[in-house]
């Protein structure tokens, strides 16, 4: 199924519109916090990341990313990849990350193990949305 490049890209073209639904999910309960919120949108600057800003007044007051990191990047070598959802206030401060089994070995899926890469996802399907408002909103609110 090609090289180690074109196997991430066939993942991310593969989850782009799942992941664009999960984000969907968060900005609508964002949205019924209170809180603007931009549509979420593929990263132009990063070919493996999506966005969706949030705030009391305007929506980029804080960001929530979704990811997928390569083991390369992180470790140097390995056919490896990730997804991470991190929840940031404006200036980068970290306020919720979830990332399975992250700083340990099971972080990384092999990028040609579909029913793995396809497991590891479904956590994500199943984040309560109800649980970002919660880490999100009261940092953002002024």
């Amino acid at each position: 199924m090609g090289g180690y490049e074109a196997q991430v890209e066939a993942v991310k073209d593969r989850y782009s519109d799942r992941i664009l639904a999960i984000l969907a999910r968060i900005r609508d309960a964002l949205r019924g916090a209170g809180l603007q919120c931009d549509d979420p949108e593929a990263m132009h600057c990063d070919r493996f990341e999506w966005s969706l800003g949030v705030g009391p007044t305007k929506p980029r007051d804080g960001v929530v990313n979704f990811s997928i990191t390569e083991e390369p990047d992180y470790e140097g070598e390995g056919t490896g990849i990730t997804f991470h959802l991190t929840i940031l206030e404006d200036g980068g401060r970290v306020l919720g990350v979830f990332s399975p089994f992250n700083f340990t070995p099971d972080v990384w899926i092999d990028v040609a193990d579909a029913d793995a890469i396809e497991d590891r996802f479904a956590l994500f399907e199943g984040l309560d949305p109800l649980e970002i408002v919660a880490s999100l909103a009261g940092a953002v609110r002024a």
